[in-house]
């Protein structure tokens, strides 16, 4: 993958850190192939595009009549991305005749999670759809879900010591490695091909958040000679991100830009910057959110980003839990393409990930420049 790098020289003064040479306005998009998966599976397993699930007109009867009810225990409903997901596995399971009995929110808490599988459960789904937010805290529970019959489901991670295709379904989950070399494409494009950047990742067990990051650290290291990863810094609570940001900033002033592991960190990262006097650092992420899809209209300091497809994401995780239901044999891990994301695309990306068009706002704020 090739960025269009600016041919313009970086100045540096004192200890002052190194100006982006490329606006949002003039990045180009990283061309990256919808057919080519880099992320592998919570075990290391290959990925399987999500285009290559499909069902027989028999098979489709075959859950109409089988009258399955299944639930959803998601990690957090607190952003579009997984009420886009939540969306689509509703239009999937009503097109199959699936009922969806329960859908509860842990908001980022262990125990909550517990709690709602239990009482998910209660409902007798043949069926649990699940992120876990912690692998080896919610492990029992989808043992005993499973243990009463539910077929088990995972969503961008799995609980410790469980296999796919024995004790679960399958796993689905964005390519986040490659989405994470998506944005030290884009991280470099920015830049301008030299400097120092640094890393702020989530320091759990999250093995899609660890492969956004080291997506990132992959890209740079073997596309990138003239760029170093010098800092890396990790937090367990998004909200106070940036209060690693200031440390990471204060230790290393000559940082041309960071990468944050998702949307919300990357906002804490920003905020620090600001702060310290550094509205020239650049800074990229994972996820389309609303307020990261505003700050790269408006040529913020978030420049761009690796995105998930979540509309598409949740068809595949309807799809694997159809898998389930039919005793059909399910890959163990299935993967939805990347969405590299800068201003240049910004609007058609939007569409490609939420299958709607971009709200009018933003809309408007990529008209303005």
């Amino acid at each position: 993958m090739k960025t269009r790098m600016a041919i313009l020289g970086l100045a540096l003064l004192g200890t002052v850190a190194l100006s982006p040479v490329v606006s949002a306005a003039e990045l180009a998009v990283p061309a990256f192939s919808t057919d080519e998966i880099k992320s592998t599976g919570p075990h290391g397993e290959p990925a399987v595009s999500a285009t290559k699930l499909s069902l027989t007109d028999e098979e489709k009867q075959k859950l109409k009549d089988g009258h399955f009810k299944v639930a959803i225990a998601f990690h957090m409903l607190s952003n579009e991305m997984n009420n886009t997901q939540l969306l689509a596995m509703k239009d999937v399971f009503n097109e199959l005749g699936i009922e969806l009995v329960g859908v509860t929110d842990a908001q980022m808490k262990v125990e909550t999670q517990v709690a709602n599988i239990e009482s998910l459960m209660a409902l007798h789904p043949d069926a649990i759809l699940s992120t876990p937010i912690d692998p080896v805290s919610t492990e029992a529970s989808y043992r005993a879900a499973a243990k009463a019959g539910a077929k088990i489901v995972f969503i961008e991670n799995t609980a410790a010591n469980m296999v796919a295709g024995k004790d679960y379904v399958s796993a689905i989950a964005a390519d986040n490695f490659g989405n994470g070399m998506a944005a030290a494409d884009i991280m470099a494009e920015a830049i301008g091909g030299k400097g120092e950047v640094g890393v702020i990742f989530f320091d759990a067990n999250f093995f899609v958040t660890t492969q956004r990051s080291d997506g990132f650290k992959y890209q740079i290291k073997n596309a990138y000679p003239d760029i170093k990863v010098v800092a890396e810094a990790g937090f367990t609570d998004q909200n106070r991100v940036s209060e690693v940001a200031d440390g990471m900033l204060a230790n290393n002033p000559n940082l041309a830009g960071v990468f944050a592991v998702w949307d919300v960190p990357a906002e804490g990262v920003m905020a620090s910057a600001k702060s310290a006097g550094r509205d020239d650092l650049v800074i990229t992420t994972i996820d389309l959110g609303a307020n990261v899809a505003r700050i790269i209209a408006q040529d913020g300091m978030i420049k761009g980003l690796g995105a998930q497809r979540p509309y598409d994401q949740g068809v595949a995780i309807a799809m694997a839990t159809a898998y389930g239901l039919l005793d059909k044999p399910a890959p163990a891990f299935i993967a939805v393409p990347p969405l590299p994301v800068v201003r240049a695309n910004l609007l058609q990306a939007w569409k490609e990930a939420y299958h709607k068009d971009a709200p009018k706002e933003l809309a408007d704020l990529v008209a303005k420049k």
